[in-house]
């Protein structure tokens, strides 16, 4: 079951965004964002930002079933940035879950590269 995140999931959705990405969990610019809990554990953050990026964790230590999460997740979010008017969602992904992403659920390689700049706030 999704449901609208809490305070008390950021610490739990934090530590598992860490061990499935090198990039840092923003949590600006969300439009929608939730949580995948079964039986009373997370198994799965997912997110809709702004700028046409979606967010999906899977937590790593839970052995529940997680393709059920991926898919309402994925469903939840391209249902709500088309209500959004959006008509691509941008996923990043190590390369295991990427070919997991194509393979099953229809996403495909975009031609233009993904760069990066740290910024230094002082």
């Amino acid at each position: 079951m999704i449901r609208p995140v809490s305070l008390a999931d950021l610490r739990i959705i934090e530590k598992f965004h860490k061990e499935n990405s090198a990039h840092e969990l923003d949590f600006d610019s969300i439009l929608y964002h939730g949580v995948y809990e079964k039986n009373g554990e997370i198994l799965a953050y997912g997110a809709v930002k702004e700028f046409n990026e979606m967010i999906i964790s899977l937590n790593k230590s839970s052995n529940r079933d997680k393709n059920e999460a991926i898919e309402e997740l994925l469903r939840a979010c391209i249902h709500l940035a088309g209500l959004k008017g959006k008509k691509r969602l941008y996923a990043l992904a190590d390369k295991d879950f990427a070919e997991l992403l194509k393979r099953h659920y229809g996403f495909s390689e975009i031609p233009e590269s993904l760069l990066a700049i740290e910024v230094n706030n002082g």
